[in-house]
């Protein structure tokens, strides 16, 4: 089981960083006009106005980011309901503490990457409707 964990905190950590990758280039790589294209909720769903790629790229980290955070959550109560249910075997209560550890961890680690991605990609390429930029 511990091999699992590992797996799955190393796996989490790549699609962080892979994500994280590809939020800070994908403004370089767009056209500048459709990276601050500013639009506000009511006109998105009026349908007056289009998001511009760089709100549709931090919407889908958003919701991913979101996603991982739910996954880890599930992982600190199954750590918790290992570790109640333990029933004072050693073993168990070890590889309770183990998971309750690693979803902590990937729970901080998800916070900080969503917080870091968001606040470089508004540095990068400010002007959204959810951030308007200096």
């Amino acid at each position: 089981m511990s091999h699992k964990i590992k797996a799955l905190t190393l796996g989490l950590a790549a699609l962080v960083g892979v994500s994280t990758f590809a939020t800070v280039t994908a403004p370089s790589v767009a056209a500048a006009d459709d990276i601050n294209k500013t639009c506000t909720q009511w006109q998105i769903d009026q349908g007056i106005c289009t998001p511009g790629l760089r709100d549709l790229v931090l919407s889908i980290l958003n919701w991913f980011m979101f996603f991982l955070g739910l996954v880890a959550t599930g992982f600190l109560v199954y750590g918790g309901f290992l570790y109640i249910t333990s029933a004072g075997s050693d073993e168990n209560v070890k590889q309770a503490k183990k998971i309750i550890i690693y979803a902590a961890v990937g729970i901080i680690v998800i916070i900080l990457s969503a917080v870091l991605v968001n606040a470089l990609v508004n540095m990068l390429a400010p002007g959204s409707a959810d951030s308007p930029g200096v």
